[in-house]
């Protein structure tokens, strides 16, 4: 039977479509600035201004909040991005340390604080001095189990080096020899063995009688014991001494993730410890995580003076107030707009590739330059280290060791000084230029700062300065912009508007002007880079008024966030005296008079929440 197709009917394939590309979207943080739809950048940089600025007050701890999904590991990992920039911008003077811990990942520990306190303590011994490692090693209770191998791995390769310069030495070879089983004379292979045994053992005493951060060690592995006995406060004195050996003048963030993922208990036991244990000179603690679930769970368990709440949002207020001692400045992603989802889910644009350039004469590479000098500076030492172990072993072995298995360790031991010494002289050179530049940059601000305008500042500065250090102009205007900013950030005539504004209408403690304070440092900060007080319609007036009502009235606030209409109702009943009746959900106590105050919020607080930028006037040109 044949089986022959109908010509009157087109055929399956040309009727089937063309088949699509299935496109499937990660949940994964976003790594590249360039795919930030949401509008994070400007966020991203006032925070790591605020975290990298000298003029910055620690320990401080910052919390990114936000509901899940909406972008808070993002943010952060654009803020650590940022502080790498600005680190290697100033050649490592003031290094900025990262310490990066997953609560979620260890919401199966004992105890979440202590997993915390182990995982910063064994971050900052990676970045301690050498001689303070082999000195004052961290007991085993703080380091991770690949970490404990190395060290076995190590203390047995440096017991065999101990062991075989010893068998050099005339006197202990001698003895040894004395001390074996029978007088005969051995080989020099045969005498290694006691020596080894001796000096293995020396080290694992020396690691057990020297060890550094005994009382952290405790907590760690018995929390509640620890905290009956006491050593509380030996554990935090510990702590402080390893961060302050590690951070060699410059700063370490904390970056807590996934909090809200972990049951509330655990939750807490790590912003305690945070605030109790790690607080700390030079320690800048992001939390991560949404934190409102945090504080319903704080107000949970510490309900405050008044044991009888009348609702859930009592709770949450307790547990704000309770957070309050914790966290000093508090920033709360804005919900994303319609525009922006849809800007996510588009697929990338595909750019066309750039013309080739014309070949340009060759010339000396800094970047290949600054790679090499980077290469050598990880080797350091090392290859004399190794060059004169290997040396002694051949030598030790052998009395007369071959030219070709005994001239490579003779080259690392002769070449090895000049690799490290050339390597540790030009960081110390470059790091000390850099810091010329630096004092000369911020005597510079202080000089200009009065007399020219915030948004000119930063080319008063480079006129100032640049020509007159002779260094390479990229070098110079990155160095002025980071300190520039780095000053703005606290000194500011937008800012002090802000400041004289928000001071008219205090919080009732102390610790809550503060972080209004601070609250406004960042705000002001955003708006400024992204134009929104441009064009004279948004003041800085606005803006403080804003930030009051986001730091006093927090439910009301993120109401507004949600629905930005709901403002306008509320300044409504404000003027008719009946604020309340429609918004029995929300504490609004003593908000009308916040809200009867000018300037009126209600059509320009949708430009507030999102830092939509204005309008410029003609002529100007924005920061």
């Amino acid at each position: 039977m044949t089986l022959t197709a109908d010509a009157s009917r087109p055929s399956a394939a040309k009727a089937r479509p063309a088949p699509q590309e299935v496109r499937l979207l990660s949940d994964t943080p976003l790594d590249d600035d360039d795919r930030d739809v949401l509008g994070f950048d400007a966020l991203a940089d006032a925070l790591s201004e605020l975290i990298d600025s000298e003029r910055t007050a620690t320990p401080l701890t910052v919390a990114i909040s936000a509901p899940w999904g909406a972008g808070k590991t993002t943010m952060a990992l654009m803020i650590q991005r940022r502080l790498a920039n600005m680190t290697a911008q100033r050649n490592g003077q003031r290094p900025t340390l990262v310490c990066w811990f997953n609560a979620w990942q260890h919401a199966d520990a004992p105890h979440l604080g202590a997993a915390l306190a182990a995982a910063v303590a064994h971050e900052a011994d990676r970045h301690r001095p050498l001689w303070r490692r082999l000195l004052n090693p961290l007991p085993s209770t703080l380091i991770s189990g690949r970490a404990r191998v190395r060290r076995v791995l190590k203390i047995a390769l440096a017991a065999l080096a101990v062991a075989t310069v010893a068998m050099l030495v005339g006197p202990i070879r001698h003895l040894v020899t004395e001390l074996s089983l029978s007088n005969v004379e051995e080989d020099r292979a045969a005498r290694l063995g006691p020596l080894f045994i001796t000096a293995l053992a020396v080290l694992f005493l020396w690691r057990r009688a020297f060890t550094a951060a005994e009382a952290a060690a405790r907590f760690v592995q018995e929390p509640a014991t620890a905290a009956a006995l006491g050593s509380m406060s030996a554990a935090r004195a510990e702590l402080g001494d390893l961060i302050g050996q590690a951070r060699n003048g410059g700063r370490l963030v904390l970056f807590i993730d996934d909090l809200e993922r972990c049951p509330p208990e655990r939750a807490l036991e790590a912003c305690e410890v945070a605030g109790q244990l790690l607080a700390h000179e030079g320690v800048v603690t992001v939390l991560v995580a949404d934190m409102a679930a945090i504080a319903r769970s704080a107000g949970a368990r510490y309900p405050g003076p008044d044991d009888a709440r009348d609702s859930d949002r009592d709770a949450a207020e307790a547990g704000r107030r309770y957070l309050e001692k914790l966290v000093q400045i508090q920033i709360t992603l804005p919900p994303p707009r319609p525009q922006d989802i849809d800007a996510l889910l588009r697929p990338p644009v595909e750019e066309p590739p750039p013309a080739p350039k014309p070949e340009a004469a060759p010339s000396p590479s800094p970047a290949r330059r600054g790679r090499v000098r980077a290469a050598m500076l990880r080797l350091g030492w090392r290859p004399f280290a190794a060059g004169l172990v290997l040396s002694i072993i051949v030598f030790s072995i052998d009395e007369e060791p071959a030219l070709l298995v005994g001239l490579p360790p003779i080259l690392l031991f002769v070449f090895g000084p000049f690799i490290g010494g050339y390597a540790s002289i030009a960081r110390f050179l470059d790091r000390r230029r850099t810091k010329r530049r630096l004092v000369a940059i911020n005597d510079a601000i202080d000089e200009v700062a009065e007399s020219a305008p915030a948004e000119k500042l930063e080319d008063s500065v480079r006129e100032k300065v640049g020509h007159a250090q002779g260094a390479r102009a990229q070098e110079v205007d990155a160095l002025v912009r980071q300190q520039v900013r780095s000053y703005l950030i606290h000194e500011s005539d937008h800012l002090k508007e802000v400041e004289a504004y928000i001071r008219r209408y205090p919080p009732e403690l102390p610790r809550g002007a503060k972080r209004m304070l601070n609250h406004a440092r960042v705000l002001t900060r955003v708006a400024v880079d992204r134009g929104v007080l441009e064009g004279g319609e948004v003041s800085p007036q606005h803006l403080g008024k804003w930030t009051v009502v986001s730091e006093r009235w927090v439910d009301v606030a993120t109401y507004v966030k949600r629905k930005p209409t709901v403002m306008r109702e509320l300044e409504h009943e404000a003027q008719a005296g009946t604020l309340g009746d429609s918004f029995r959900e929300l504490p609004t106590h003593d908000l009308a008079e916040v809200l009867l105050r000018e300037p009126p919020l209600s059509n320009l607080v949708e430009r507030l929440i999102h830092f939509e930028p204005g309008v410029a006037p003609p002529g100007t040109d924005r920061p």
